[in-house]
This record gives C-alpha cells, structure tokens and sequence, in this order.
C-alpha cells in the first residue's frame, strides 16, 4: 500500500470499524491496539529499514500511550536509543555502586532552623553522565525488582549515614525518603528500616 502521512488517519480509521466489528460466536470482542508508523521513502527505501523504524515508533508509542499510533521521526529515533541505553546502564548501576545519596535541608517557615533533610537519589554514570531522576526512576518503575532494589539501596544508605551522623549531634531531626508506591509492597523495607 501506497500513502503519504496525510493518509495515515483514513488507514487508521478504516483498522478502527475492522476491529470493532469483530464478534465471535455470540460475543463481540473488544480490541485495543496501537501503531508505529514508518514511510518509505522517507524513512527507508527497503522492508526491513520501515520495519525497524515503525517498530522505533511503536516503542515510544508503548510507553508514552497518549495515540493510536505514532508516526516515526528522528526525535523519536534518537529518545528510544536513550530510553535503551538508559536501560542497559541501570543493571550495571548498581553494581558499580553509581546512585548515591544527598540531603536536602527542610527548615521550618518560622524561624528557618532546619529541622530535617530529604534523601534524594543521584545518578553519575560513567558512561551517560548524570542522569536526572525524572529520567531514570520512571524506567525503574518499569521493573518492581529494580525499584524495589534501588528503595533498599536508598533507604540502607539513610540509615546508615543516620546513625553517624546521631553519633555526632544529639539535636532531634528526621529524615524523608521519597519511595515509589510499588516499594509499600515490599515488606522487607521493614528489616532495612529497623534498628540493628
């Protein structure tokens, strides 16, 4: 099939009644989907070049899950590169020991003594740089298993500097960690938690 991306909304609406139609025996099915796009020749003279570039598309489109389909674009080419290499640099994140952790002071709207701190992840990768955590804790959540590893992490090393740092004030203060709701599940974050 021949078009241009002007015709890209009269393909998708033509799948969109196909689809809706669909009944089996005496029930009607229900199906949702979702498209990556790839143009020839724009994005590629042979098959496998538009195949590899709508399957780019509908990578974004999977996690971004705002339309039916995604058209591809080099934007689009170079955000899922990222989202790979992100990706791959996070399972060796851990054990390179590259997230750490750092205090920011919470004072109180009165007399602004502080009055605490909030633990917030850093990421330097060796390869990537800093990566901020808007980019890299949603990619986390992805996976329950890295998330939850990485709370433990957090929270571990929060205790820990905790302790040290009680070792050397006796002032009274506490400590916020921001956790993902996947992490409340986890009831092993009691025994990191707990005294030792």
């Amino acid at each position: 099939m021949v078009l241009g991306e002007d015709k890209i909304e009269d393909v998708m609406d033509r799948i969109d009644r196909a689809v809706a139609s669909l009944q089996f025996s005496d029930e009607r099915c229900y199906i949702d989907y979702i498209s990556g796009v790839a143009l020839g020749p724009d994005h590629g003279d042979e098959i496998n070049d538009l195949l590899e570039k709508a399957n780019i598309a509908l990578e974004a489109i999977t996690r971004i899950k705002r339309n039916k389909y995604l058209l591809f674009d080099q934007n689009i080419n170079e955000e899922v590169s990222q989202y790979f290499r992100i990706k791959k640099e996070i399972d060796f994140a851990f054990e390179r020991e590259e997230f750490t952790v750092v205090y920011q002071p919470q004072n109180d709207a009165i007399s602004n003594k502080i009055i605490g701190l909030e633990a917030l992840v850093r990421w330097n990768n060796q390869n990537l740089g800093s990566v901020p955590p808007s980019v890299f804790v949603p990619i986390l959540e992805e996976n329950p298993i890295q998330i939850k590893k990485l709370g433990k992490y957090i929270l571990s090393r929060v205790v820990r500097e905790c302790r040290e740092l009680l070792e050397i004030t006796n002032d009274d203060f506490r400590i916020s960690v921001n956790l993902s709701s996947q992490e409340f599940t986890d009831f092993t974050i009691i025994k990191v938690t707990s005294p030792q």
